[in-house]
């Protein structure tokens, strides 16, 4: 019975032992797999936001060149009315001399 026992005993040991190294492989491998799927979340996050980025600068650009025109055209605008009100009065002036 002694003898018995003691295979008993160092099988369960051995059986403990064994399963620890597989629990610490087995944790090691779940930290890694955390790693790596954290890594892929934070790049895929990157470039949707890089690319939300790009969408926003690019109306925004938009946006500025169609107010810059607006400007420009109400500048040329005025600049014609003047034009045309001074040669109207050129006009109006060479025919009273």
């Amino acid at each position: 019975m002694g003898l018995n026992n003691g295979i008993c005993l160092r099988t369960q040991i051995q059986a403990a032992a064994r399963r620890f190294g597989a629990q610490l492989a087995f944790q090691r491998q779940r930290a890694a797999a955390a790693t790596i799927q954290a890594a892929w979340r934070a790049l895929t996050t990157g470039r949707a936001a890089r690319q939300q980025l790009a969408t926003q600068r690019a109306a925004a650009m938009a946006v500025q060149a169609a107010w810059r025109c607006v400007v420009q055209r109400r500048s040329y605008l005025a600049i014609r009315s003047a034009v045309v009100k001074v040669l109207m009065l050129k006009q109006w002036l060479s025919r009273w001399r």
